[in-house]
Order: structure tokens, then C-alpha cells, then sequence
């Protein structure tokens, strides 16, 4: 084993050897991808909210559409943060600001994905799970520039990189993201939190080779090889200013990339404290990787420097906003949190079940162990420059979770994959070499041997992630409510109904961009609809198919529905929701007293029916628009006597279908309750109807008297 051999063999070894990781590498990444695309359409059942959220707003790119836009009606916050500032639209956004707001790159890549694919479910979720192989690749590259010999201090305890076992590590690094069970769960999950690790270890990666390149120029220079020579690197920018740029671009992949600047401030400080004779000669490649990455994060600088509420207010709701936080004291919740993310790794994790097997720890026992060895391994060899970076890497990316009200949150520790993967790497590497250093026989087949079974031991807790995600995980009865299965549903089964009926939603909700996305991004498509008091009910247009989606919870529209449309057809194939179908040449509602009255050419009345019992009389009004409205009128009726004074009346908006709502054509009935006064004498009184817009109480059109009534 130490007998020469000639530069011919040393190389033909070196190309043996390269060529046996690339395919373990190769094995490694079809496993990866196994892993994120096995099942991926059903697995998790449903698409979430903010998955087609992101769906929605990559659809708007691909048909030009300007924003910023909203696709729900509760997102009021965008007034402030719109406040004193005019909106300026673009088509081409550096920040998206529907659902709370959201960094671009993954519904930019998603829009590229819808445009091959249509958009479907899995054009959403291919994307993370693409991202999430890049990452296993991206970990494998940052371990081998970060991990490379040459910066160690010469002490007793040699590095990692001298060990004949080192060259397993970056391997290990990879199967370990590979079979993370975070990160196969969030790569299978159409958000944007995946798109920041590629090119969190692309920077890495790209930063170590600018220093390595920087070393071996100053090693052919000086021909010496002590650590303070080799830092005394030329001008040599390359590798810095790809760094800068995938530091500049993570930027636009989610919020914890804001503190990826942090790792090398904290770093180049430490280095420069440690010797700063050894970094002089860094500042100008330093210089190109702030600057290039300066550069390219600069129109999100500028749209957060206009718009601060997307980095400060949101940031305070998340800080603020969860189990664990103190309102009003945030360093309270900051200092709880450290210990609830430091379980979160290894005891009890994050319970939200988009993001987690609720309660499983971050790693695995087999993991937990290793990445302690790992820690155990750096204090060992006495704190290697390159393993204090490490260090602080994990440290730096465990605060977007340290800091967040509901942790730990693993979205946003989402960071912190890649340098745990190096730190079990790391572990694993020292626990091996221990055991190879007290062999008699070592040989290059007893690294094989002791390699082996590290790859055991990984595949066992492989076997584990496995099992987690796709026994235990996907047997969750709670999936499909996590993943809104039924809205995919409802929403699929939309966008098969004919293109020219009219398709109404009951009840309706504040979230519907699952609906709307699995509708190809119709939103118009949908009319929803909640009568709290069962009272209205929406009859389409005469002459046009209308088909009713009715949610279990408002099942009390069938009986009206039946009830005025005796002739429909009722659908209960669906497990979460009916249909009930109208032909446009079917029976038509039945009216009473026929009217072609109307409110100021807007509304027209169309029948009118009054029923008193006791103290309370029942008025039904069937109103068509005749026009689009623009404003939510308010209705009254009253109930005058034969000289024209009040004795009752009613007055509210039409029961949760505002006239904002109303198409032109479409017919509206409405079952008005107003009660009667006390000892109210017997006979004929008049009934008057109106529309009044509440805000100015200006009149839509003159009062119309309905007709009389006979109150007994």
C-alpha cells in the first residue's frame, strides 16, 4: 500500500476513482428523483391553497396578465400595503403580492412548467421536486469544495480529507438530502421553500472554489503550503461572481435566503479576527461577490424598499403569529423558540401536517446520532476553518426558524438541510475512520467493507423516511383536508361541465384558488353563493343550463332548489359536494303575480309573493338583473296603510348574494320575514319594495308598490 507507483497508475487510480462517484453520485440522484415523483400526483391527495395560489399566478404570467393581483376577496391587507403609494403595474413582477406575498422564482419556474405540461397538478409540484433533486446535487458539490484539504492549521488531529474514508463524504452528504424526510416532503409540495436550496449550496460551493483557485494560484506563486501562503491568493473573480449571483438569485426563492448574507458577514468577521493577513487578499474577489449580488437582488431591494409592509409587517405576523409566541414581548419567543427547534431536530417536530408527519423529528434517531458525532468529530480535530463555517452555516439557518412564532416551522429551517447533510456526512466519516485507525489489517479492502456498512446503515434509514412518508404520512385520514382534496375535486369536476352554463357555488368560502386553479384559472366561472337565513336562491338566466355545486354543509338548498325546480336533476356521485342540474329548456320558476316593473332600468321585478302566519309575514321577491351592478344595494320592504304610513318593514342585503354579484339576465329569489306589530288590526295593506345603497342611502329608482295584501 506504501510502495511507489508511477504518475501513469497514480492518474489511471485518480480516474478510476472519479468515475466509481460519479455513478454512486448518478445512483444517488434516481433515487432522489424516485422519491419526489413516485406517486407525486396523488401523494399528497389535493392540491393546498398555496400551491395553487402559486398555480394561479404563473397561469397570469403565461396569459400576460398585469399585477400586482389578488385572486380572493379577503386580502385586504393589500390597501396597506398600498397605502400612499400608487400601484404600478407590470407584467413581469420581481415580487408576487397575492396570499400574504410571495418571492417569484418558483411561480416563474412553475409558469415554464404549465406551458409544457397544461396546467394540471403535477406541472405544479414537478417543480419543487425537480428543485429538490438540484438540491442533492447542490449539497454533494458544496461538500466537496467545502470539505477539500488544505486549510487546516497543522495539528495533531488531521482533518477529515486525510482519511483514506474522506472521499465517502460527500457521497454520504448527498444520500443523506436524498432521503431527508423534510426535504422529501417539501420537495413534493408546490411551494416556494425548495427553490432556496439549490442555490444556498451553489453559493457555498461556489465560494470555497474561489478560495481554493485563489490557494493554488498562490501556491504555484509562492511554492509553500502553509495555510497563511496559500490564502495569499491573486485576483481570481470567476468563482466569486457565480457565487455572488446564486447569492443574489436565492434572494427571489424565499424569505430565509435573507439571511444567507449573514453566514459569510458572521464568517469573513471570524477570519478576518482569526488573521487578517490571510484575508487581505481576499477583499477584491470578496468585492465581486458582493457586487454581483447586489446587482442581481436589486429590483426586489427596490420593490421592498417601496413597499416595506412585505419585509417588515409580514415578518412581525410571522414572528408574532402561532403556538409558542409572548404578543409583546418577541425576545420572550425568541429564547423559547431555541429550545422548541433544537427538539424539533431530534424529539418532537413540527406538527403542521403540510409540512410534516405531525411531531416527527427533523432527523431520524440514526441521523441524530451521526450529526452528533459529526459536532463531536470538529471539536475533536480543534475547530478547522472550513468546519467553523460549517458551524456557522447551521447555525445561521436554524433563525429564520428561531425566529418564527409557530416553530419549529421546517419550511423555514428549510436552510438547514445541506449543512446538517455535510455535518452527518462529517459524523459518519469520523465514527468509520475511529474504527479503520484500530484495524491491524488496513487495506483498501477494509475501506470497502466499512463503507458498506455505512451505506447500510444510511439505507436503513432510508427505509425509515420511506416508510414515514408513504405508509404512515399518505394513511393520514387528515391528507385531504390539509390538501383541500375536495375543493381539487369540486374544481375538477367544474371544468368538465359544459362551457355555456352557469355554474353557481354554495356555500361560498374566502379561500378559492384550489377551485380556481383546477378550472384552468376561470375564476368568472364560478358564481358562489351563501344564504345564512336560507332564504335566497340564485335560478340562473331563462333559457340557459344552470348546474348547482352544493357543499354538505348547505344541503338545505337542495330543498329549495327541489322545490322551485321540481324537474332538476340531482348528481351525488361526488363525495364532497351534489350537483343539481337545470336544462335551459326545463320548468322555469312559477310565478305568481307577474310584474314588468322595475328599479331605475337596473332590476326588474318579476313576481312577487306574500304569506303572513301570526305575527310574521313572508314576502318572496323574484327579482332579473338588467344590467352588471357596480354596488351592493341594500333591499326594504314595507308594509304601509291605505294612507301610506309605516307599519313594518324589513330591510337588509339580498341573503349572501350581493347584487355586485348579479349578472345581467340572472334570476334572484329572495324570502323576506318582517314582523308584524302586535294586535296589528285586520285588513288590506299595501307592500312596497326598493333598492337604497347604504354607504349614501342614494336610491336605486323610485319605490315600486307591489300590490295589497289581506292580513287577517
Amino acid at each position: 500500500m506504501n510502495s511507489e507507483v508511477s504518475p501513469a497508475t497514480e492518474g489511471r487510480r485518480r480516474r478510476l476513482s472519479i468515475s466509481w462517484q460519479h455513478v454512486v453520485l448518478a445512483i444517488i440522484l434516481l433515487l432522489a428523483l424516485f422519491l419526489r415523483l413516485w406517486q407525486i400526483e396523488t401523494l399528497p391527495s389535493g392540491l393546498a391553497h398555496d400551491e395553487a395560489y402559486n398555480g394561479l399566478d404563473a397561469l397570469t404570467l403565461l396569459e400576460g396578465g398585469t399585477f400586482p393581483i389578488f385572486y380572493e376577496g379577503w386580502e385586504l391587507y393589500a390597501e396597506e400595503a398600498h397605502q400612499n403609494l400608487p400601484i404600478r403595474n407590470t407584467q413581469l413582477p420581481p415580487f408576487f403580492e397575492g396570499n400574504y406575498g410571495r418571492e417569484p422564482a418558483t411561480v416563474y419556474l412553475m409558469a415554464a412548467s404549465i406551458w409544457l405540461f397544461g396546467p394540471t397538478l403535477i406541472a405544479l409540484r414537478i417543480v419543487p421536486a425537480i428543485l429538490g433533486v438540484l438540491a442533492v446535487l447542490g449539497t454533494y458539490l458544496a461538500a466537496t469544495a467545502l470539505l477539500a484539504s488544505s486549510t487546516h492549521s497543522g495539528g495533531v488531529n488531521k482533518p477529515p480529507a486525510e482519511s483514506p474514508l474522506f472521499i465517502l463524504a460527500p457521497l454520504l452528504a448527498a444520500f443523506t438530502m436524498a432521503i431527508l424526510y423534510p426535504a422529501i416532503t417539501f420537495s413534493r409540495y408546490g411551494v416556494r421553500a425548495m427553490a432556496f436550496v439549490p442555490l444556498e449550496t451553489l453559493t457555498i460551493y461556489c465560494f470555497w472554489r474561489g478560495i481554493q483557485a485563489s490557494e493554488k494560484s498562490a501556491r504555484q506563486r509562492n511554492g509553500q503550503a502553509t495555510f497563511q501562503a496559500l490564502a495569499l491568493g491573486d485576483f481570481n473573480p470567476r468563482w466569486f461572481f457565480v457565487a455572488g449571483l446564486s447569492l443574489g438569485l436565492g434572494f427571489y426563492t424565499y424569505a430565509a435566503a435573507r439571511f444567507l448574507p449573514v453566514l459569510f458577514v458572521v464568517f469573513i468577521s471570524y477570519w478576518y479576527w482569526r488573521d487578517r493577513t490571510v484575508l487581505a487578499r481576499q477583499w477584491a474577489n470578496l468585492g465581486v461577490m458582493i457586487l454581483s449580488g447586489f446587482m442581481v437582488a436589486l429590483p426586489l431591494f427596490v420593490f421592498l424598499f417601496r413597499h416595506p409592509y412585505y419585509m417588515i409587517q409580514r415578518s412581525r405576523v410571522v414572528a408574532n403569529r402561532g403556538e409558542g409566541t409572548h404578543p409583546g414581548q418577541p425576545w420572550l419567543t425568541w429564547l423559547s423558540n431555541i429550545g422548541r427547534v433544537g427538539a424539533g431536530l431530534i424529539i418532537k417536530g413540527d406538527t403542521n401536517l403540510r409540512h410534516n408527519l405531525p411531531g416527527r423529528p427533523f432527523l431520524d434517531p440514526i441521523q441524530a446520532i451521526l450529526m452528533v458525532a459529526g459536532l463531536g468529530g470538529i471539536i475533536w480535530r480543534h475547530f478547522q476553518l472550513r468546519e467553523i463555517f460549517l458551524i456557522f452555516w447551521l447555525a445561521i439557518m436554524l433563525l429564520p426558524g428561531i425566529l418564527s412564532g409557530d416553530a419549529p416551522h421546517f419550511g423555514r429551517l428549510i436552510g438547514i438541510m445541506a449543512p446538517i447533510a455535510i455535518l452527518l456526512s462529517l459524523g459518519a466519516v469520523w465514527v468509520a475512520d475511529l474504527v479503520y485507525e484500530r484495524l491491524v489489517g488496513r487495506s483498501d479492502h477494509v475501506i470497502i467493507v466499512i463503507g458498506s456498512i455505512l451505506m447500510i446503515l444510511f439505507m436503513f434509514s432510508a427505509t425509515i423516511a420511506t416508510r414515514d412518508y408513504f405508509q404512515i404520512y399518505a394513511g393520514k385520514p387528515e391528507l385531504a383536508d390539509a390538501f383541500q382534496l375536495s375543493d381539487w375535486q369540486l374544481g375538477q369536476y367544474a371544468s368538465t361541465l359544459p362551457d355555456e352554463a352557469i355554474v353557481y357555488l354554495t356555500p361560498n368560502q374566502q379561500k378559492m384558488a384550489t377551485i380556481y386553479y383546477a378550472l384552468g384559472g376561470q375564476r368568472d366561472r364560478l358564481r358562489s353563493f351563501h344564504s345564512p337565513q336560507d332564504s335566497l336562491t340564485p335560478a340562473g338566466q331563462p333559457g340557459q343550463e344552470s348546474i348547482f355545486l352544493i357543499r354538505p354543509s348547505a344541503e338545505s338548498v337542495f330543498d329549495r332548489l327541489t322545490k322551485l325546480f321540481p324537474g332538476g336533476v340531482v348528481d351525488r356521485s361526488a363525495p364532497s359536494f351534489h350537483a343539481f342540474w337545470l336544462t335551459g329548456d326545463g320548468e322555469g320558476l312559477a310565478y305568481t303575480n307577474g310584474s314588468d316593473l322595475s328599479w331605475g332600468g337596473a332590476i326588474a321585478l318579476q313576481d312577487w309573493q306574500a304569506e303572513s302566519s301570526g305575527d310574521l309575514l313572508k314576502v318572496t321577491l323574484t327579482w332579473q338583473a338588467i344590467v352588471e351592478m357596480a354596488r351592493d344595494y341594500t333591499v326594504y320592504v314595507h308594509v304601509l296603510a291605505q294612507d301610506g304610513s309605516l307599519i313594518a318593514q324589513s330591510d337588509r342585503l339580498p341573503d349572501g348574494y350581493p347584487t355586485g354579484d348579479w349578472q345581467p339576465n340572472e334570476v334572484v329569489t329572495d324570502v323576506f320575514e318582517v314582523a308584524l306589530p302586535e294586535n296589528l288590526q285586520s285588513g288590506r295593506y299595501r307592500l312596497q319594495s326598493g333598492f337604497y345603497y347604504l354607504p349614501t342611502l342614494e336610491r336605486l329608482g323610485e319605490p315600486l308598490v307591489l300590490g295589497e295584501i289581506e292580513i287577517p
